[in-house]
């Protein structure tokens, strides 16, 4: 489902790899944490969210069927 990788921290939107596409945040270069969002597809939405821990458990719910 998801799963935490290193920041890539000048990457402030789009794609520079063509497997995940980053969300636009101009504060990315200060976050330490991203959220890689396998939804079945190659290419998967990455996220840099204020709160991972909270987008990690509501994403999980959502999937789980909660």
């Amino acid at each position: 489902m998801t799963r935490s990788i290193a920041v890539r921290k000048w990457r402030i939107w789009g794609s520079g790899d063509l497997v995940r596409w980053w969300n636009l945040d101009a504060r990315r270069p200060r976050k330490n944490t991203a959220l890689v969002i396998d939804v079945g597809h190659r290419v998967r939405p990455t996220i840099t969210p204020d709160d991972p821990d909270a987008v990690q458990r509501i994403l999980a719910e959502r999937v789980d069927g909660g």
